[in-house]
C-alpha cells in the first residue's frame, strides 16, 4: 500500500471529495451572494482612450518643457562664454593700441621719431569721389 493510499483511507468523506447527502456541507464552494447585472464595458473604452490620450499630451508638455530649458540653458552658457571673449578681445585690442607699446614696437622695426613736423591744413568740407577736396 502506497503513502498516498494509506494516508486516503484515514481522511474522513467531505476531504475526499465526497458530500454528505443534504448535509450542511453541500453549501461549501457555492455562491451566496445575489446575481449583479453585468455592466457593458463599451461605455468605458472612451473614457480609458480619453485618459490615456490626455496623459500622452501631458507627458509630451512636460518633455517639450524639459528640452526648452536645457535649450535656453545652453543659449545662456553660450551667451557667457561669448561675453568672456570678447571682453578678452577689448583687452587685447587695448594693450595693442597702447601708443608706449607701439613706439617700442616702432622702434624695433627700425622707425625714428621725426625731424620735422608739417601741419597739415585743416579744410573742412566734403571729399570727391577721387579723394581731394573741391
Amino acid at each position: 500500500m502506497s503513502f498516498a493510499e494509506f494516508f486516503e483511507n484515514r481522511l474522513p468523506d467531505w476531504a475526499r471529495g465526497k458530500r454528505e447527502p443534504e448535509g450542511r456541507l453541500d453549501l461549501i464552494g457555492l455562491d451566496m451572494a445575489p446575481r449583479r447585472k453585468r455592466h457593458r464595458n463599451a461605455a468605458l473604452v472612451p473614457v480609458i482612450v480619453a485618459v490615456v490620450v490626455c496623459a500622452l499630451g501631458l507627458v509630451w508638455l512636460r518633455m517639450d518643457v524639459v528640452r526648452m530649458r536645457y535649450a535656453a540653458a545652453e543659449a545662456m552658457a553660450e551667451v557667457q562664454a561669448l561675453s568672456d571673449h570678447k571682453q578678452k578681445v577689448t583687452v587685447e585690442l587695448l594693450r595693442q593700441r597702447e601708443p608706449t607699446r607701439l613706439a617700442a614696437e616702432a622702434r624695433k622695426l627700425g622707425f625714428g621719431t621725426p625731424d620735422q613736423v608739417i601741419p597739415l591744413p585743416n579744410k573742412s568740407g566734403p571729399i570727391a569721389a577721387d579723394g581731394t577736396r573741391p
